[in-house]
């Protein structure tokens, strides 16, 4: 699964029966107005999204760089997990047996900014994805919306013959109106939690450059 597979559909709102009594013989009609109060989208709270923290895994993981790099240096200091040292100590005693094979710390910082870059096309195509799901389920029910008002205003010049047609439709756009609501509130939460795992992922990156640097360019 990748980054655009985790965009999906709300499911639609049923249409709420229509309540209007069919007009007598004769009589003057008028039209019913549905109510337009909609339902609050809830707060969108970012997160961290494990499911989009496994696909910038396997992102950089697919992106591996021939020989020695930053992914086998930090795998290699996970054998020293256990081990009573400092961080520091850990980095340089890996850094030190790593050395002898021809491997600087230059070659691992710069590696780091080559998983940064994975990481960050990754992020791009994500957020080209969330255009694309505006486009789709926003933008597009916008202009059903709107379309469907238009049928309201002339159902209403004819109003005695029309009045069920107009309150079928305009329940129709209240539909679309929390559709759209829904929709919207989807694709936020979705980006703000890649946001937020994209920004833990990054930051981890940015920390192991800096030690990285601050411990083994002496």
């Amino acid at each position: 699964m990748g980054l655009k597979d985790l965009f999906f559909s709300v499911e639609k709102t049923e249409d709420a029966p229509v309540d209007a009594k069919q007009p007598q013989k004769g009589a003057t009609t008028t039209v019913a107005t549905p109510t337009t109060n909609l339902p609050l989208p809830a707060v969108i709270t970012a997160g961290v999204n494990q499911e989009m923290m496994d696909i910038l895994n396997k992102a950089v993981s697919d992106a591996n760089l021939e020989g020695f790099d930053y992914l086998e240096f930090r795998e290699a200091l996970a054998g020293y997990a256990d081990m009573p040292m400092t961080e520091q100590q850990k980095y340089e005693a890996v850094y030190r047996t790593v050395k002898v094979i021809g491997v600087s710390a230059d070659k691992l910082i710069a590696s780091i900014d080559h998983y940064v870059n994975v990481v960050s096309a990754q992020r791009d195509g994500f957020l080209a994805n969330v255009e694309n799901a505006v486009k789709e389920q926003v933008d597009a029910k916008n202009a059903d919306i709107v379309a469907s008002e238009q049928k309201i205003a002339k159902a209403i010049e004819d109003i005695n013959k029309l009045n069920e047609l107009v309150v079928k439709t305009q329940q129709e756009v209240l539909a679309m109106k929390n559709e759209v609501a829904q929709n919207q509130q989807q694709i936020d939460n979705t980006r703000a939690s890649f946001e937020a795992t994209y920004n833990v992922v990054v930051g981890r990156l940015n920390e192991d450059k800096t030690k990285m640097t601050t411990f083994l360019n002496k």
